[in-house]
């Protein structure tokens, strides 16, 4: 089954402070422009999904690309999933960070199995958001951002399933490190700038990123 249970939560980290921000009045709709169905995480046990699981959440089924031919199992634990109510029912998936270092996160630790087709669709990726750097390693170098815009490239131009993917930042968050809005920016540019990304790109307009207080859970300019 892909669900995940998460450890015991706490008051401080990214999953706690997403839990509540998704359970606050008019998250979502105020980006969309329409009112968001969060199916997870959700009250009581704020399970995240993978595989299988996170297209059952979403309500996808029959998709043209089934699933198993472009990842291995064992993919992203989402740890947001929401459905628009706007007229294309766009889907959501969300990454949700408390500081800048939990972004720059560890290769691939894929098995002889599973790596060619990890590594086929990021290249397939990488080659639709037109990456300039060619040498980029995006199994190695930030690989989880990667495998986060695979999956919305498998949804979004594979499937034709409108879809955006949202990346929460978390700032100021005195009780981890804090981290203010403009260091994620500056971070964020170079993450871009390593995987080979400019100022414009296949999808940049399906994929947002929001600088969220850590403590009144407001949106941060």
């Amino acid at each position: 089954m892909g669900r995940n249970l998460p450890k015991e939560s706490t008051t401080v980290g990214s999953q706690a402070l997403l839990q509540q921000l998704v359970e606050k009045q008019g998250f979502g709709e105020s980006l969309l422009g329409s009112p968001v169905r969060w199916a997870s995480p959700a009250h009581p046990d704020y399970a995240e999904y993978y595989d299988q699981d996170f297209l059952d959440c979403l309500e996808i089924q029959n998709q043209p690309v089934p699933l198993r031919d472009f990842w291995p199992r064992s993919g992203p634990r989402w740890d947001a999933l929401g459905i628009g109510q706007d007229p294309d029912q766009t889907r959501i998936l969300v990454e949700a960070k408390a500081y800048i270092e939990e972004a720059d996160t560890d290769p691939t630790h894929a098995g002889e199995k599973s790596r060619p087709l990890i590594e086929e669709s990021l290249s397939k990726t990488q080659h639709f958001m037109k990456a300039k750097n060619a040498r980029a390693d995006w199994s190695r170098s930030f690989y989880q951002t990667a495998n986060r815009f695979a999956h919305l490239y498998y949804l979004h131009e594979l499937n034709r399933i409108p879809t955006e993917l949202w990346f929460v930042c978390f700032c100021d968050n005195k009780a981890i490190r804090p981290t203010s809005a403009a260091e994620w920016r500056g971070a964020l540019r170079l993450m871009h700038s390593h995987l080979g990304l400019g100022q414009k790109y296949p999808l940049k307009d399906r994929i947002r990123y929001l600088f969220v207080d850590s403590t009144s859970l407001e949106f941060v300019s």
